[in-house]
């Protein structure tokens, strides 16, 4: 469970993830819950059986789907992607770094990754998770991977602003927030058709959409650098969009902790500023 985040006269506000092991809070208190994995309606039906179910208990949706799946459960949830909680403070636009690669790829090393998509590409660099455990029947030998540790958020912004675009290529993912923190970067990106909510983040001017082949792939960069030549991809529109739609879901969010707890809208989004680094 994170961090206490909220008190009122009435009650507190635990924030943890979805799913949720067994916790012992009071039956007054308010249970928020982000999602870090899909929503899939058996599991969300299992869920349901294993945890004791309080009243107040809201799930944040990261799809409009997703949401429909809680409301079929008859589980109070609301549509609000977890990556409007990403630090636009930390990932920015660095001005005065030089452009070494076309392209970026955070990304661990696993199947579902796509990195076959990479071969004999060496001018978009891998940016290794090294928290996450690796496949190691892929063949990597041909990546251009950039980083042999891991390293920290501020480092990562470094990474993305010597690039062009972002490149995602999982198949499913949970609203990932690599694409995300590309996009605050003011990076395009070149991302594959994908379940899990990352598309919710995308317009004509922060993205192309490619089929999972090479020749796709090789076709979107050379779009993509002109669309930037050309204007059409403008890095602080990319980021400025960015951050006006995890505005919008961070009003819903506090709108939500106000109805929950009759406080004041101003007072939540006070609150909601002092604990802004509990929901990271």
């Amino acid at each position: 469970m994170k961090n206490f985040y909220l008190k009122s006269s009435k009650n507190q506000i635990f924030i943890s993830h979805y799913p949720l092991n067994n916790i012992q809070v009071d039956e007054n208190d308010i249970i928020i819950l982000l999602c870090n994995k899909s929503i899939k309606t058996q599991e969300l039906i299992q869920f349901k059986k294993n945890f004791n179910f309080y009243k107040q208990c809201l799930i944040l949706c990261n799809t409009p789907e997703e949401k429909n799946i809680c409301d079929k459960q008859k589980i109070y949830s609301s549509f609000i992607n977890k990556n409007c909680f990403i630090d636009e403070s930390i990932f920015n636009i660095k001005e005065n770094i030089n452009k070494e690669y076309d392209g970026i790829y955070a990304t661990s090393i696993k199947e579902r990754k796509r990195l076959h998509l990479l071969n004999d590409i060496p001018k978009i660099a891998v940016l290794k998770n090294f928290n996450q455990e690796e496949h190691k029947h892929l063949n990597i030998e041909n990546l251009n991977i950039i980083n042999n540790s891991i390293i920290n958020k501020e480092e990562i912004c470094e990474y993305y602003n010597k690039a062009l675009f972002g490149c995602i290529f999982s198949i499913q993912d949970c609203s990932s927030s690599v694409s995300c923190e590309y996009m605050l970067c003011g990076l395009p990106v070149l991302t594959t058709r994908s379940s899990g909510g990352r598309s919710i983040w995308y317009n004509k001017y922060n993205h192309i959409l490619i089929e999972p082949n090479q020749n796709s792939l090789k076709e979107a960069i050379n779009l993509c650098k002109e669309r930037i030549q050309k204007g059409i991809f403008n890095s602080e529109l990319i980021r400025r969009n960015q951050i006006k739609l995890m505005l919008n879901f961070r009003l819903k969010f506090n709108k939500l902790i106000s109805q929950l707890t009759n406080l004041e809208l101003e007072e939540c989004i006070d609150t909601f500023n002092e604990n802004f680094k509990l929901l990271q």
